[in-house]
């Protein structure tokens, strides 16, 4: 059954100053859908669609102590996870969540759009085994999945489904891989629970680029979770709405950043 009441959500991540990813996207994600998106930033970036050019970390306490004063305040019923490029960090956050019986997506990010990479894989891996030990959900991107899986996709179906099976061998939750191109028209998002491969399909918006799109899937995810759907319709709500912001996105001209 789907709740009515006002849902809150606890965005984990890093700042994007041009607003087109990172926690700027998990906020105008949630609140057009209604949703009160409230945040701990991991990290503050100066970039935009084109490239990142400086990050800075901040202190993993304060980032503790953001999480802590938000708990304290909040009823929060769904947390997003993004951007955290630091292991030690990482487990400090996994041991503070680990009290709470809440759903928790999380989306795996190692590299921007751009191609800037903000961790070394062997810190990234052992980072995102913290992030996911009370996941609902990992949301890997194609490469994300090759690099935690050690196995070349190249959008084969046949080499996802074994990523897939790898992957939960590994970190024993649900994962959902992200803008697979296995046709030249269609874009497919692949679901293993840990029964069956689900495939969610669509046609592909003639647009080029857009930044964003991956951290607004994963937290329009944790929205519909946190509201009672389940992981299927949860992914189906999210994927269209991720649609629907893609086609006006594309109507209004916006240049490569997503209108939600």
């Amino acid at each position: 059954m789907v709740s009515k009441k006002k849902i809150y959500i606890l965005s984990i991540a890093g700042s994007d100053s041009s607003s087109g990813a990172g926690i700027q996207a998990d906020l105008k994600t949630v609140m057009s859908l209604g949703g009160y998106c409230t945040v701990s930033i991991t990290s503050i970036t100066a970039q935009n669609k084109n490239k990142v050019s400086k990050i800075y970390n901040l202190n993993s306490d304060l980032v503790i102590d953001q999480i802590k004063s938000i708990m304290e305040d909040f009823d929060i019923n769904g947390i997003k996870i993004g951007l955290v490029n630091n292991k030690e960090l990482s487990k400090k956050i996994s041991n503070y969540l680990k009290k709470y019986n809440i759903p928790i997506v999380v989306d795996p990010v190692f590299v921007s759009s751009s191609g800037f990479e903000f961790i070394e894989k062997s810190n990234y891996k052992i980072s995102q085994l913290y992030l996911s030990n009370h996941a609902k959900l990992l949301t890997p991107n194609v490469f994300e999945a090759e690099i935690l899986s050690g196995l070349k996709i190249k959008n084969n179906l046949k080499k996802i489904n074994e990523s897939l099976y790898a992957l939960y061998k590994k970190f024993h939750i649900p994962i959902l891989i992200k803008s697979v191109y296995v046709e030249k028209k269609n874009i497919f998002d692949i679901l293993y629970d840990g029964n069956e491969v689900k495939i969610f399909k669509h046609k592909k918006v003639d647009v080029s680029e857009f930044h964003g799109t991956g951290c607004t899937l994963s937290s329009a995810i944790c929205f519909y979770l946190a509201n009672g759907n389940n992981l299927e319709d949860s992914i189906f709500k999210a994927r269209k709405y991720l649609l629907s912001s893609l086609k006006r996105s594309k109507s209004l001209d916006s240049k490569g950043y997503l209108y939600h």
